[in-house]
């Protein structure tokens, strides 16, 4: 799909705060699409050994995020998820090859040269093009402008780009990302069953020897209460991934303001959904309601977090090096004054191109309630602007700027714009600033 002629081999990798995506230029999809997340069984304090990924129980677990916000939050694991792809699931050797990085819009120049440095001393690559995820984003989408809404695990950043190049002025962030709709969710469930629904992990399961024969088996899933060495963050974790399925095959987003409508979104049919136990929920209005914190962020004031501080107890030490995080401004409100942060004549260019990608906005209905919205807003002082919403399909938002770097690393022209490993040993590190911006 993609190819352009000149094969050169270029690896495309989007390391993301939930999800590792690396794979080749030229091709539809990534081959590595794994958590960003590492396991280490923990003996005598220390950990002792790594699992990738973490997702079996262990006694003694303890997992670790090296990625927050898209900025490094631990190099070595880094390299150790690096050396996992590449033996696992890419099967290549890095020398020689040339990689384009995605990055986000405010990777600050300390992480982006030490991106520089790991790819040239470690693994000896032979080109090296840093490309920030918007800009990737845009080409995903057939664009060279757009404002893109960029929704992922930790946050959604809104970020305006104008012919390929991200206007600095207008990026910001909101603290609503996938793992804050996991957390409603779980939060709702748990209030719905009146008790903490358990993962799977959690549960034994027992086959009846009772049946007749040629009945089908009947299966009891129980609390596994033999289970010791659980570890805080590998429960929460396996708890919100747990809510995470929930939400990706039950949840929507509603076509009206929900808190306003309420009675006319649980009059409707409900959906239902069994978790690991065995047990099957009716959900009403929780379909909704997770989606509906990009509209509305009231009720995260009373939202117990218990799960997220669990989960990223004490991996903050990134906070100062992001642009603040807007938690109590919605995500829609939010979109519509970074359009205005924009000069004028870019404007209406970023209303006619708004751009969702991330996890995070791959729901149904999502993109018309935004649109709407957002017309709502505009429409009162400038009825005649357009406003459109750009989107993949649902499947595709999840590896959007990989895609884009997946077309761009396809060039034949690429070579032209990378960091040839004699820029490095010439210039050094600060050489990706300069042929990076």
């Amino acid at each position: 799909m993609f190819y352009s002629g000149d094969e050169i081999g270029t690896v495309v990798a989007d390391f993301g705060s939930a999800t590792t995506r690396i794979g080749l230029a030229g091709e539809d999809m990534p081959k590595f699409v794994q958590p960003t997340v590492i396991g280490s069984v923990v003996k005598d304090g220390e950990a002792a050994q790594q699992h990738m990924p973490p997702l079996s129980f262990r006694e003694n677990q303890d997992l670790s995020f090296p990625i927050r916000d898209g900025l490094v939050h631990d190099w070595d694991q880094v390299e150790s998820l690096w050396n996992y792809a590449l033996a696992n699931s890419l099967r290549i050797d890095l020398t020689g090859k040339p990689l384009l990085l995605a990055e986000k819009p405010f990777t600050q120049p300390k992480y982006r040269q030490k991106w520089t440095e790991l790819m040239f001393e470690k693994y000896q690559i032979g080109g090296l093009f840093l490309s920030k995820d918007a800009v990737l984003s845009c080409y995903a989408c057939g664009k060279t402008s757009g404002l893109v809404v960029d929704c992922g695990a930790d946050s959604t950043v809104f970020a305006p780009v104008v012919d390929g190049w991200v206007e600095a002025k207008g990026v910001s962030r909101n603290k609503v990302g996938g793992r804050m709709m996991d957390q409603m969710l779980l939060y709702q469930l748990q209030r719905r069953l009146q008790r903490k629904p358990l993962p799977l992990y959690r549960l034994s399961k027992e086959v009846s020897t009772t049946l007749p024969a040629g009945a089908m088996e009947v299966i009891s899933a129980e609390e596994n209460t033999r289970l010791q060495g659980i570890l805080p963050a590998f429960d929460a974790y396996m708890s919100l991934e747990m809510a995470r399925d929930v939400k990706e095959s039950n949840c929507k987003a509603a076509n009206i303001n929900l808190a306003d409508n309420e009675s006319t979104f649980a009059s409707m049919p409900l959906s239902q959904y069994e978790l690991p136990d065995g047990t099957v929920v009716d959900l009403g209005l929780e379909r909704f309601q997770p989606v509906e914190l990009f509209f509305n962020t009231s009720p995260l004031a009373d939202l117990p977090r218990t799960e997220l501080s669990q989960l990223y107890s004490g991996n903050h030490r990134y906070e100062s090096l992001l642009p603040p995080a807007v938690a109590d401004t919605s995500a829609l409100r939010q979109l519509v004054e970074t359009v205005f942060k924009c000069d004028s004549e870019h404007q209406s260019t970023m209303l006619g191109n708004i751009i969702l990608t991330g996890g995070a906005t791959a729901f149904e209905g999502l993109s018309e309630r935004v649109k709407t919205e957002v017309e709502a807003l505009i429409h009162v002082h400038s009825p005649n602007v357009k406003i459109r919403t750009v989107t993949n399909g649902q499947a595709e938002r999840g590896y959007t700027p990989w895609l884009g770097g997946s077309i761009l690393g396809s060039l034949g022209s690429f070579h032209e714009i990378w960091i040839s490993k004699a820029d490095f040993d010439e210039f050094g590190a600060g050489i990706v600033d300069k042929k990076c911006p």
